[in-house]
């Protein structure tokens, strides 16, 4: 095993080779490109999904920001100047941590992942229905949405979806929930569950199409094709009324990101993005070091109005446990009548505030 961050670990699954080519059919083949080093030097990079980031990959992610810094004024300088501080200061933790065992994870967890899965595979309604939250929901790649009743109905389905997972990655979130993301049947799959007072139960599993291309990093973004459309849902308003403080406190740090999306803003989008997110859709994976060298980007070559409002949310559920709280929309672009895409989001407050550390989407077909 290998850990990359405090609370996340891989447990490794194939080899890159088999990985790549199962999960990019067409487009095995590991790439490399060149870009300047920290050194000024060209060095070359791997762009490889299966196998995390290297030291050397960390410091070559850096070196856009490095160029930007040097041509920004001083507000962002001065982002700049924390944001390398701080992932350096992670790099260098990560050089110390990669040989090191990881410490065991949260037993309870892991059992009750383990026996949901013996039950789908026996068939088991009553144990799987134990390990299921009332809210619970299984979509599939296609968009599909299928109800905690609909799957404990006819089990087979979602055990057939549920074998050959690999490269599984599984973050604990203060004790409180579990979010576990990896591949299976050329998909990525994102699983959230939360700790009840009866013990662990799956509230979401959702599948996701792997991108059949993807942008290099250090390609322009695009432009936005309205620099002057306005972004009242979802940047200031939605169709949803907090239920509590902390669902409170997740919507307006969500406010924050897809304002700081829509006219890009990569120091107040990193103040509510935990160090740990991830950002996963049809289109692209984005840590959130990517995101925020992505917004960068967009401020620098189109100014502030640099990119377009997000899909409005057309219907939307929370629900928090704890210091945890889990989001789930229907979006669709502006004026639609029916959802055209599935997202689900999730929020921590580690102490310093409601963060970020999921957003994983599909599309609904």
């Amino acid at each position: 095993m290998l850990r990359i961050a405090p609370e996340i670990e891989l447990r490794p699954g194939t080899s890159p080779s088999k990985y790549t080519q199962n999960a990019y059919p067409g487009q095995h083949k590991v790439h490399f490109y060149n870009m300047p080093g920290l050194d000024g030097q060209t060095v070359p990079r791997r762009y490889s999904l299966t196998q995390g980031r290297s030291m050397l990959e960390f410091y070559i992610l850096l070196s856009p920001i490095l160029a930007m810094y040097r041509e920004e004024p001083t507000p962002m300088k001065r982002f700049f100047t924390h944001a390398i501080a701080a992932w350096t200061l992670i790099g260098a933790g990560l050089a110390g941590v990669t040989t090191r065992p990881v410490a065991a994870a949260n037993e309870a967890f892991r059992q009750a992942d383990h026996s949901l899965s013996e039950a789908l595979a026996k068939g088991d309604k009553k144990a799987a229905a134990a390990l299921l939250d009332d809210n619970f929901q299984w979509v599939d790649a296609n968009g599909k949405m299928h109800t905690r009743a609909q799957v404990l109905e006819n089990l087979a389905p979602l055990a057939a979806d549920n074998e050959g997972a690999m490269d599984v990655r599984t973050l604990d979130l203060l004790g409180q929930a579990e979010r576990v993301l990896g591949i299976h049947h050329n998909e990525r799959f994102a699983h959230l569950w939360v700790k009840r007072p009866a013990g662990w139960q799956a509230i979401l599993f959702l599948n996701i199409p792997i991108p059949e291309e993807r942008e290099e990093p250090g390609v322009v973004p695009k432009p936005p094709t309205d620099p002057n459309a306005d972004c009242d849902n979802p940047c200031r308003t939605l169709p949803f009324k907090p239920e509590n403080a902390a669902q409170q406190g997740a919507m307006e740090a969500w406010f924050h990101l897809k304002t700081a999306e829509w006219h890009p803003d990569p120091v107040d989008w990193e103040a509510h993005a935990d160090a740990n997110h991830e950002t996963i859709s049809p289109r692209d994976d984005l840590r959130k070091l990517d995101h925020v060298v992505q917004l960068a980007q967009q401020r620098k070559v189109y100014g502030e109005k640099g990119a377009d409002p997000g899909q409005p949310v057309m219907s939307m559920r929370m629900y928090d446990v704890g210091n945890v709280v889990i989001q789930e929309c229907l979006q669709g672009p502006k004026g639609a009548t029916k959802p055209t895409t599935f997202v689900t989001r999730v929020f921590v407050n580690r102490g310093d505030g409601w963060k970020i550390t999921l957003s994983a989407a599909t599309n609904i077909k």
